[in-house]
């Protein structure tokens, strides 16, 4: 099979070999030192006598003179101090509210064994659900979505929704809420 040749007006030189390619010439063909040498610091900088107006503050440590003179000045305060003897503060803790506050930080969502702050029994607490924040946001969010025709009342009917008032089966009193 031929292979088309392209023509080309001017013929190119063969590439280099390897070993000339990998020559820098400017090493091999350049001196080793230079001829002349590097101009030294205050010849580049260009410093001289004349002063050198510097854009920036030169920071100099002030001059201590070479008398010291100390003054010592004293000066008598006198502090009067009242003590009044007051007798000492005495907080005294319900036990019945430690119980109170327990309790309420142990209610679930669910009925809960506890101990009533009131009539002091062992009980599992009796639970009532009522709409609280949750039901009634939830009932804004359907609105505001389109589920009307009665399908945001929805909330107000799970259990889930809503928060679970604590009460004792012995005393019928409150004991405490879980808010969602």
């Amino acid at each position: 099979m031929d292979v088309p040749r392209c023509s080309s007006a001017h013929s190119m030189p063969p590439p280099p070999s390897y070993t000339e390619a990998s020559q820098c010439p400017a090493y091999v063909t350049g001196p080793a030192t230079p001829s002349t040498p590097p101009p030294s610091y205050g010849e580049a900088v260009g410093t001289s006598n004349e002063p050198v107006l510097s854009p920036f503050p030169v920071l100099t440590v002030p001059t201590v003179p070479t008398e010291i003179t100390t003054v010592h000045q004293t000066q008598q305060v006198f502090v009067q101090q009242t003590i009044h003897s007051s007798p000492p503060q005495v907080f005294v803790v319900s036990h019945q509210e430690t119980r109170r506050r327990q309790s309420r930080r142990r209610l679930l969502d669910r009925p809960t064994v506890i101990n009533c702050p009131y009539c002091h029994h062992h009980i599992t607490t009796t639970v009532e659900y009522k709409p609280g924040a949750a039901a009634w946001g939830m009932c804004c969010l359907f609105t505001l979505l389109g589920f009307i025709c009665g399908c945001c009342l929805i909330p107000f009917c799970v259990t889930a929704f809503q928060d679970v008032h604590h009460s004792c089966p012995h005393c019928s009193k409150h004991i405490g809420i879980y808010v969602r």
